[in-house]
C-alpha cells in the first residue's frame, strides 16, 4: 500500500488455482512496477497456507465461489478484501464472515468497485423507498453467464435487448462475474436483496459497462449514472472496479479520511 508516497506495505505473493496464471500475474506486475511499488524478488505464486501466514490483507478478486470456499478460513488469519461481493447476498454466507472477523479480531473490506455514490446511499439507508439499477453491457462482456445456460437466448445478441428484469438476489446468480455492482448497491442501500430491483441489458451498440442507479425516498432523489471502459484483461468487469480495489488500499494506511 501506498500513502503519501511512502510505501506502506509489500506484495507478498499471488494465488490461484492455475499456477501457470499467477506467475503471468507476478510477472506483469513487476514488468509494469511503479517506482514507490515494493515487489520482492522472491514474490510469486504461493499456497494459501502460505499466503495467509504472510499477508496481512488478502484481496480475493476470483470468485463467489471462492468467497464460500476460502472467506471463513483467511479470516482466521488475516484481513479480507472482497471483490466478488455478489457471494455477500447470501445472508448466510455474510453473517458467518461478519462473527468470523469479530471473533478473530479481523476485518472485511468492500470497495465500491464499477458504481459510484456508495456515500451518498450509505447516508440515505433508512430512508429509501424505491431503488433501482440498470447495467447495460456489450454482449460479448456478458458470455459465459450461467444466465445463457438456464434460458433459451443465444449469448450472441445482435439488437439491444433486456436480459433480465427481477431482484438482486437473482441477478447475481444469473450473472455472477458480471453484476457485483448490484451487491455492493443493495449491501450500502440496506435494502433486503429481494427489494432491490435490477435490469441487464445487452446491447451491441455499446463499447463499455454502463451503471445508471435510481433511489427514491423521504430525503429526495438520487441519481447517477457510470460509464466503465471494461478491462482489457477480463472484458466482464471493468477498469474502475481495479481501481477502486487500488484506492481502498491505499486508505488503510492514510492518516485522513475525506467522504462518507
Amino acid at each position: 500500500m501506498i500513502a503519501n508516497g511512502e510505501i506502506n506495505a509489500i506484495l507478498a505473493g499471488v494465488y490461484d488455482k492455475n499456477p501457470h496464471k499467477a506467475d503471468m500475474l507476478v510477472n506483469n506486475i513487476k514488468d509494469s512496477r511503479h517506482e514507490n511499488m515494493s515487489i520482492p524478488e522472491e514474490c510469486g505464486f504461493l499456497d494459501m497456507d502460505s499466503l495467509m501466514d504472510t499477508s496481512d490483507i488478502i484481496v480475493e478478486c476470483a470468485s463467489q465461489e471462492a468467497v464460500h470456499e476460502w472467506g471463513e478460513t483467511i479470516l482466521e488469519h488475516c484481513n479480507l478484501m472482497i471483490m466478488s461481493v455478489g457471494a455477500l447476498l447470501d445472508a448466510s454466507l455474510l453473517e458467518t464472515l461478519r462473527h468470523k472477523a469479530a471473533t478473530h479480531k479481523k476485518r472485511v473490506y468492500v470497495p465500491s468497485g464499477a458504481i459510484g455514490g456508495m456515500d451518498v446511499l450509505k447516508a440515505i439507508a433508512g430512508s429509501i423507498q424505491s431503488i433501482e439499477l440498470t447495467s447495460s453491457k456489450p454482449p460479448k462482456n456478458l458470455k459465459g453467464a450461467p444466465f445463457f445456460e438456464r434460458t433459451n437466448i443465444s449469448p450472441d445478441i445482435k439488437e439491444c435487448t433486456v436480459l433480465y428484469e427481477g431482484n438482486a438476489t437473482e441477478a447475481v446468480k444469473l450473472f455472477p462475474a458480471n453484476v457485483n455492482v448490484a451487491a455492493t448497491v443493495t449491501l450500502c442501500s440496506g435494502l433486503p436483496p429481494n427489494e432491490v430491483m435490477v435490469k441487464i441489458v445487452a446491447d451491441p451498440a455499446l463499447d463499455r459497462n454502463i451503471h445508471h442507479l435510481v433511489v427514491d425516498g423521504d430525503f429526495g432523489r438520487f441519481e447517477i449514472t457510470v460509464e466503465n471502459l471494461p478491462s482489457k484483461e477480463n472484458p466482464k468487469t471493468s477498469i474502475l472496479a481495479a481501481l477502486s480495489a487500488i484506492t481502498m488500499l491505499k486508505k488503510l494506511t492514510g492518516e485522513i479520511e475525506i467522504g462518507t
